[in-house]
């Protein structure tokens, strides 16, 4: 009825007449009292809540009267104020509209405060008033109540020139025929105003609903008004209006600002799109970190706010994505590209959306608001440069900002969505259908681009900034992400190359993006080289050219980088790919092998460094942790993975590999590196023996020249590697190696570094017995052997020891008799060194030697030992004939330290020959007894115990003459030393008691050199008496000892003739006094021998005075008698009872 009653009123007001004059006053009458009852019913529906059906009626209503006052005059009426009644029924359509519950009640009020506008254009600044204080009041879950309030008022204030407003099919004719034009036109007066009020107060406005109202009422004039002419002048505000508003805390305020940019873009003219592309550079064009103010606004706003809305973190986030987006347009050339690009920023995906767009604008209000039409208007924008843009596109999908990531996500899964390959790939599908199938069409898109999107990956890693290197490395993980090895092997070097760059970069997160690059390659590069069961010919091309590609990489140019991270990447991928590749290795083991030894010192840690220079403080010896540090080499897994690598070695690797080993061999630097190089020697030994043999003598001959350095536990890992290698060697080798450690020995003799020789020659009688045997036993090699048996250092001597007990039981008991002459040799050369230390040793060996022919004589002789000893063997005389002209030769001149040493091996020669000519013992006598006279104490009393021992196996004449003023001179040195026994020095503490010693060993050198063929003169006796019975009185016990033992075999000789008588009683009184000793029983039993020697002298040559001496004889035998000790007091009684 009201529409009926809206044309009937129309067609009175066209004919300009009244209903009287049209003959129907009781039908005027009617409409009237209807219009005035839905008044009244709207007004309080206004105030108390109508039921639904009824407050739609009344809207529509109302409306459709409103309507029909565009009837009642030419022109627009702005001036004149509306009526009360106006007013209140406006204000009560804004309450059904604030309080409706449905949708079409809401839409019904709308439409009809709109349709109340058009027709009483003078009631738009309170309608526009009234829309501004309602949207104040919508909540975040009533944001499509905005939409509703724009599309009011684009039609309350575009009237005709809005799409939504048509009078065409309530008319059976042109609504232009009846009405004048103005009264189509736009409220341009209202517009204007309400422009106004949308820049400088609700966009700038504090308020989060003022604001979103601003940007939905511009979507909405813009949107649905594009005939609208006086809105051209302000499309220039309001792009730069909008601007502002994308930095805006708010999702919804932001993302239809995006909106509203595109759409006031797309209304422009050609000048207007150059002012708004100008302002927009400004804006975002800028390299600082605050968004540039191009239009004033953003100031004008906080001013008078008097606060800033966003956090400075938030506007450099947003404005960074804006720079994005403005950067992606400009590299298309096309920087009006950016307008669809924002609006398409908008499409975010989300995990409750299953098409991606439900929790978008478009998605929510799109089919009702006709944003989803802006979307794919966008879409076919950006088609003609979508392949250049997919792949900076995907990359930017990944950009560590989070609001840039969404934004492109959103383009990324719009343009997946309206691409043409959708369409193409299933023109019968629905919408819905294309939608459930968006994953499938992101993999064609990929499939599509992905040459495109590798190469931009690439590049992008390689860049200045580090948002994008950062991007390029996660959208590169993203692309290899179950790409096939097929597809991926002409860029894989690249990738690695760009990927260890990014591990090294100076920012941390992009670090962390490369090791995922690296880790994902890495992942897929195993699995690719890992072998099949059973074998694919074609799966094995491929991981053998992966393998060719990958491996040369991370070893030539991943292990060896100044990076630590690519460093140890490449060296953890290197060893895993030893553990699983297998046979694909073949052609990378000589290069595997040598980086990672040479890897095995980089990778030590940096402790070990620090202890080898603080050994002491942490109580450590440098052998102690050299020992730790080669265990670790062992247990490596670094070593372990070279052992894995070494089992798939050919005999073409071999060929590559010896060269690396012998330059590591030669040049390696670290402890760790040459240790681990003599360990994979000896794997390959033990493991491929065959393919070794050949290579054998190089490798040999490349460790022998290493064989000297400094580090003890290193030289003994080359000494076992050589004795691994052994058996694989030639007699010409071997022999050269004998040599090779003949001259290392006496070349760095002076050092400890000597003992590798014999460390050599013990891992070749562990090793290779037969070997060390067979050319061990050579003359050179065995003379070798044999020297160094007598080493000074016990653990060197060790060593040696035991390859030559090895020798000598594979060439038997006639191994010195045999070569008796070529065992001298070496020995007898250096018996004259300059280095006394090498004399010592030469002489240790002459009498080893000397030693083994005794016993070998002894042992193949059937002879007796008296028999023996009277009848040298041929050998003995040749070792005296050999040995003796050079040993007396170097006995002679000064003392130097260790010449003891010569002396005893001289007396040891000639010890072992009974039948020494004369003129030698002459000349050797004379030699000792001349070195008796000077040196220190010690070398004094050794000079003294040798001539002893060869008077004692010698047994000569008459020598007494010759020696006894040397040997008393020294004897007599023991009264001297008690006079002065508070004057020893300080530095020689033992001074005292190696002089006493000295006495004693002198003392019993007198009595072995008593004449057998003569009796001593009476001055001979009576210096000899006195000093001996002097100092067994006055001594201490050891000397009291020697001398008791002296008298003794001086009364055996003498048998009491000469001067001998004289002294008697002297002797007597010095035997009672040691007699009576009580403390030292050695003593007490010395002298109970020289009184037994006493009396039997005396028996033998009885004289007048023999009595006398007996009876006091008896006296000194009583007190032996009472002894303590019963070993003594036996004696004595025996003794008496004779």
């Amino acid at each position: 009825m009201c529409y009926i009653g809206f044309g009937l009123t129309v067609a009175c007001k066209s004919l300009k007449r009244s209903w009287s004059e049209l003959g129907l006053p009781d039908l005027g009458n009617a409409i009237d009292k209807v219009r005035a009852f839905v008044n009244q019913r709207i007004q309080a529906a206004g105030k108390t809540a109508a039921f639904p059906s009824i407050a739609i009626s009344l809207c529509l209503a109302i409306g459709a009267f409103g309507m029909a006052d565009l009837a009642e005059g030419d022109v627009l009426d702005h001036g004149s104020e509306p009526s009360p009644d106006s007013i209140a029924t406006m204000s009560a359509v804004v309450s059904i509209g604030k309080m409706a519950n449905t949708i079409k009640q809401q839409d019904a009020a709308f439409d009809g405060l709109s349709r109340i506008v058009i027709g009483t254009p003078n009631m738009a600044a309170l309608f526009v008033e009234s829309m501004r204080t309602l949207a104040r009041s919508v909540t975040k879950k009533q944001l499509d109540l905005h939409f509703r309030i724009g599309r009011a008022i684009a039609m309350a204030i575009g009237r005709f020139d809005c799409t939504l407003v048509e009078l065409g099919w309530q008319f059976p004719f042109d609504p232009s025929l009846v009405y004048n034009k103005s009264l189509l036109s736009a409220n341009t007066v209202a517009l204007n105003s309400l422009l106004e009020v949308i820049t400088s107060r609700l966009a700038v406005s504090t308020n989060l609903q003022d604001r979103q109202a601003a940007v939905v009422w511009i979507v909405s004039l813009v949107q649905m008004c594009p005939q609208l002419s006086q809105l051209i002048v302000w499309l220039p505000q309001l792009h730069s209006c909008v601007c502002t508003m994308l930095s805006d805390r708010d999702d919804f305020t932001r993302e239809l600002a995006s909106n509203a940019l595109a759409l006031i873009y797309d209304r422009g003219d050609v000048l207007s799109k150059e002012d708004m592309m100008v302002s927009l550079k400004k804006l975002f064009g800028t390299s600082n970190d605050q968004p540039a103010d191009a239009t004033g606004l953003a100031i004008e706003r906080e001013a008078a706010a008097g606060q800033q809305r966003s956090s400075n973190t938030q506007m450099r986030i947003v404005n960074s994505t804006y720079k994005s987006l403005l950067s992606l347009a400009t590299d298309m050339r096309n920087p009006a590209l950016f307008y669809p690009l924002i609006q398409l920023a908008t499409q975010v995906p989300t995990a409750s959306s299953g098409s991606g767009d439900g929790n978008t604008l478009s998605g929510k209000y799109g089919a009702t608001y006709g944003l989803a039409v802006n979307v794919q208007r966008a879409c076919e924008a950006v088609q003609p440069y979508i392949r250049p843009i997919i792949p900076k596109l995907f990359r930017h999908t990944f950009d560590p900002n989070p609001q840039t990531q969404a934004a492109m996500k959103g383009i990324w899964h719009a343009l997946i969505k309206f691409s043409p390959t959708q369409s193409t790939t299933n023109p019968a599908s629905s919408v819905s259908e294309k939608t459930a199938d968006n994953g499938s069409l992101e993999t064609g898109m990929m499939d599509l681009y992905w040459d495109l999107i590798i190469e931009e990956c690439l590049s992008s890693m390689g860049q200045f900034e580090w948002q994008v290197r950062e991007s390029g490395c996660n959208a590169l993980v993203s692309a290899l992400s179950g790409s096939s090895a097929e597809r991926i092997m002409p860029y894989l070097e690249r990738i690695w190359q760009m990927s260890f760059r990014a591990l090294d970069d100076i920012k941390a997160t992009v670090r962390e993006a490369g090791l995922k690059a690296c880790q994902s390659l890495a992942n897929s590069t195993v699995a690719w080289c890992t072998p099949r069961t059973p074998p694919s010919p074609r799966h094995d091309e491929q991981a053998q050219s992966i393998m060719e590609i990958v491996m040369p990489y991370l070893v030539n140019k991943g292990i060896p980088s100044d990076s630590e991270d690519v460093c140890k990447f490449s060296l953890g991928l290197t060893l895993k790919l030893c553990r699983t590749s297998g046979r694909y290795l073949l052609r990378c083991v000589p290069a595997i092998t040598e980086r990672m030894l040479e890897s095995l010192s980089n990778m030590e840690p940096q402790a070990a460094n620090y202890l080898s220079f603080h050994t002491g403080e942490h109580n450590m010896s440098p052998e102690q942790l050299e020992s730790l540090r080669l265990g670790a080499v062992k247990s490596s897994p670094i070593m372990q993975g070279i052992e894995q690598a070494l089992e798939h070695v050919t005999a073409d690797g071999m060929t590559e590999l010896v060269p690396r080993l012998q330059n590591i061999v030669r040049h390696g630097v670290g402890l760790a590196t040459r240790a681990g190089c003599a360990r994979a020697i000896a794997v390959l030994c033990v493991k491929q023996a065959t393919l070794v043999e050949p290579h054998a003598g190089s490798l040999v001959k490349a460790i022998s020249g290493s064989l000297t350095e400094n580090s003890a536990m290193q030289r003994q890992a080359w000494a076992a590697a050589i004795g691994y290698m052994a058996a694989m060697l030639t007699p010409g080798m071997m022999r050269n190696l004998f040599k090779h450690l003949e001259k290392t020995y006496f070349g760095k003799y002076e050092s400890d570094i000597r003992g590798v020789s014999g460390q050599v020659l013990q891992q070749l009688a562990r090793n290779c017995p037969e070997k060390l045997s067979q050319y061990g036993a050579e003359p050179g090699s065995m003379a070798f052997v044999l020297f160094g048996c007598s080493d000074a250092d016990e653990l060197i001597a060790e060593t040696f020891d035991s390859a030559w007990q090895e020798i000598a039981s594979a060439a038997g008991t006639g191994i010195v008799d045999e070569h008796l002459l070529n065992l001298l040799a070496l020995p007898l050369k250096h018996i004259a060194d300059d280095r006394w230390n090498c004399r010592i040793q030469s002489a240790k060996v002459i009498s080893s030697i000397a030693d083994m022919l005794v016993r070998v004589s002894k042992k193949h002789t059937a002879v007796d030992a008296a028999a023996v000893a009277a009848t040298p063997s041929e050998a003995i005389d040749k070792l005296t004939q050999a040995t003796l002209p050079e040993l007396i030769q170097t006995s002679k001149g000064s003392m130097w330290p260790g010449k003891e040493h010569v002396l005893g091996c001289l007396v040891r020669v000639c010890e072992t020959n009974p039948h020494l000519p004369d003129d030698v013992f002459a000349a050797v006598c004379d030699i000792l007894i001349k070195q008796m006279s000077y040196g220190t104490v010690l070398y004094q009393r050794s000079v003294v115990g040798h001539y002893n021992t060869l008077v004692s196996a010698l047994n000569p004449k008459n020598i007494y003459g010759d020696v006894a003023d040397t040997l008393l001179g020294i004897v007599q040195q023991d009264t001297l030393s008690r006079s002065s026994a508070m004057d020893v020095d300080t530095d020689e503490p033992m001074q005292q008691p190696q002089k006493l010693l000295l006495v004693a060993s002198a003392t019993k050198a007198l009595s072995l050199s008593l004449p057998r063929t003569r009796q001593l003169l009476d001055g001979e006796v009576e210096q000899l008496v006195s000093v001996l019975q002097n100092n067994a009185r006055n001594s201490v016990w050891n000397v009291r000892v020697a001398s008791l033992e002296a008298l003794s075999k001086l009364f055996e000789h003498s048998n009491m003739h000469g001067n001998l008588k004289v002294h008697s009683s002297e002797v007597l009184e010095a035997i009672k006094v040691c007699a009576a000793e009580g403390k030292y029983l050695a003593v007490r039993a010395a002298a109970l021998d020289a009184l037994d020697a006493f009396i039997t002298s005396i028996q033998a040559t009885p004289t007048n005075d023999a009595k006398k001496w007996r009876l006091e004889a008896f006296v000194v035998l009583d007190l032996l008698i009472n002894d303590p000790a019963p070993s003594i007091a036996d004696r004595a009684k025996e003794l008496r009872r004779q």
